[in-house]
């Protein structure tokens, strides 16, 4: 029998849910789990040394995880991709951070938490680290699917690897960041749809972590929101954020107003920057 692992990759507490089938295998039902991880990010600064992460399993069946952590990039348009050798700039928080346990049971509609602790080491550089935890959902022994087609047939093994992921960032000393909108242009994606393209730029050594509003304001000065996207992250040390946001424009010209883009900072995780960029139709 051929044993083959597909990963179910999951960022910033939302799970991925994507399946695809292999040979002639029939269509498959994804039966995990469904996992939430709360809160989707933590932040460690100042006096704080700990949180508590709660891990919600919402589907039928109980779930057995492991957690450890990954180190990850993101390319200007917040692609991520594991890091295999660190670039200038690169810090991470792994070497530092603890949690407890490594490996939990979750059982079914229930929830369980566990505690990630900081320690810091001696003479730490200003500055902000960052890694991610993941949350692996171990496959059960039933949930291998197998097909048996004769004596001479291929038989297959479908084991998903399920994985939700949160940034844990380490902030130490003086942190500090400026942030800019810049290049708003509306681009179509199709024939029927239409965005707001644009740059969100940063400067500093923490990254920025916040929501995107954008509003139409018609010719007598009023704010109707047309967009918005919650929980926009730039990461150091990347230095911009190529974004786009569908824009529900139906019924306004050009001659009628205009759009307002706002990125403001998220105060819950140390940041409160905002940002405004005006852009006519």
């Amino acid at each position: 029998m051929r044993s083959v692992s597909k990963r179910f990759f999951c960022h910033a507490g939302l799970l991925l849910a994507v399946f695809s089938s292999l040979s002639t295998l029939p269509s498959l039902a994804l039966a995990e789990s469904i996992l939430q991880v709360l809160p989707t990010r933590v932040v460690l600064e100042g006096g704080k040394r700990s949180v508590t992460v709660t891990l919600i399993n919402r589907g039928d069946e109980e779930g057995n995880y492991r957690m450890f952590f990954r180190n990850i990039r993101a390319n200007d348009n917040g692609e991520f991709s594991e890091i295999e050798t660190a670039i200038e700039g690169e810090r991470f928080a792994d070497k530092m951070v603890r949690f407890s346990p490594r490996r939990i049971m979750v059982p079914a509609r229930s929830k369980q938490s566990i505690r990630v602790l900081l320690r810091k080491p001696p003479e730490l550089d200003n500055g902000e680290y960052r890694s991610h935890l993941v949350f692996r959902k171990l496959p059960a022994q039933n949930s291998l699917m197998d097909e048996d087609a004769g004596e001479n047939a291929v038989g297959f093994a479908l084991r998903p690897i399920v994985e939700v992921t949160i940034p844990v960032i380490v902030r130490h000393g003086e942190t500090e960041a400026t942030m800019t909108l810049s290049d708003a242009s509306l681009i179509s994606p199709n024939e029927f749809e239409k965005a707001l393209q644009f740059t969100i730029n940063r400067e500093g050594n923490r990254s920025l972590y916040g929501d995107v509003d954008v509003w139409w304001i018609d010719n007598a000065g009023q704010k109707q929101n047309v967009a918005m996207a919650r929980g926009i992250a730039v990461y150091t040390p990347n230095d911009k954020r190529i974004f786009s946001i569908p824009v529900d424009l139906l019924g306004k010209s050009a001659n009628e107003g205009k759009l307002l883009l706002e990125f403001s900072e998220d105060p819950a995780y140390g940041g409160s920057l905002k940002a405004s960029l005006e852009q006519k139709l």
